[in-house]
C-alpha cells in the first residue's frame, strides 16, 4: 500500500493524539512523501489503511487520489522500484530500463560522431535515472563508477568530457542490461559459503571457508574487463 500525499487545513486541531502502541510493529519504508506500508495479510492491510485514513484526517493532509496505491497489492512499484512481495523480489521496471537504454545508445552515438565528446548533463541524467536501480541491479554501482569518474572532469554542467574506453564497455552493458541482471531478492538467502577474492590486471586468487584456496592468470578477452568484473 503506498500513499501519496498533500497539505490541507487540519479539520479537529485539538482531537487527541493516535496511541503509539497502535502503530508497534508496523513495517514502513518512508521517503520524503512517499510511503510505504507492509503488513502480512490482506486484512491486516485494510485494518492499517484504516490508521492512514485517520492519522492523514488528523494531521490534516489529503492523500491525492490520482497517485499512490491504495488498495492493498502484493505487487507495485515503489520510488520507481517495482516490489514484487508474492516473488519476494525487487525488480527493475522494463520502463525504466528502455530509458536508460535509449539515453546510452544516444551516448554512443554522440561519441563515436564527436570523437569521444559527450554532454556531461546527458552523462549526468544516466547516472541519475540508473543510480535508483541499485536495489533491483545490484551490479548498477559498478557500471556506474567509471561514469562518475569520467564526470568528475568536467568543468561545467554545459561543457563536455571525453569516453573513455571503460566507460565505453559500460555503456554498452546498459543499452541492454542482461536478464538476470534486473532483480535481486528483498531477503537475502542464508549464507552456506564464504568466499574472500582478490584480482590485478593479470591474475586472481581466491579462498574458500578459508580452507580452500584457488588461483589463476586472466585470459586475454579478460584483461581489459573493469576492475570491478574481474574482482
Amino acid at each position: 500500500m503506498a500513499v501519496d500525499k498533500e497539505l490541507r487545513r487540519p479539520r479537529n486541531p485539538k482531537r487527541k493524539r493516535m496511541r503509539g502502541r497502535r502503530w508497534k510493529g508496523t513495517r514502513v519504508l518512508p521517503f520524503v512523501d512517499d510511503f510505504l506500508f507492509v503488513e502480512n495479510s490482506y486484512a491486516q492491510a485494510l485494518s492499517l489503511r484504516q490508521m492512514v485514513e485517520a492519522l492523514l484526517d488528523r494531521l490534516g493532509l489529503a492523500r491525492n487520489p490520482k497517485k499512490g496505491q491504495w488498495e492493498p497489492s502484493q505487487k507495485l512499484e515503489h520510488l520507481g522500484m517495482e516490489i514484487d512481495l508474492k516473488e519476494g523480489v525487487f525488480r527493475a521496471p522494463a520502463g525504466k530500463l528502455d530509458s536508460i537504454s535509449q539515453l546510452a545508445r544516444s551516448l554512443l552515438g554522440m561519441a563515436a560522431r564527436e570523437r569521444r565528446w559527450v554532454p556531461a548533463k546527458t552523462l549526468a541524467s544516466l547516472a541519475g535515472k540508473a543510480q535508483f536501480l541499485y536495489l533491483a541491479v545490484p551490479a548498477a554501482r559498478f557500471y556506474l563508477r567509471e561514469l562518475h569518474t569520467v564526470l568528475s572532469t568536467k568543468s561545467s554542467w554545459g561543457a563536455r568530457v571525453k569516453m573513455t574506453p571503460q566507460l565505453r564497455r559500460d555503456l554498452l552493458w546498459w543499452k541492454s542490461v542482461p536478464s538476470e541482471n534486473d532483480s535481486r531478492p528483498i531477503h537475502k538467502p542464508v549464507e552456506t559459503a564464504y568466499m574472500h577474492v582478490d584480482s590485478s590486471g593479470y591474475g586472481w586468487g581466491a579462498v574458500l571457508n578459508e580452507l580452500h584456496p584457488a588461483r589463476g592468470f586472466w585470459y586475454d578477452e579478460d584483461r581489459l574487463s573493469h576492475i570491478t568484473f574481474k574482482a
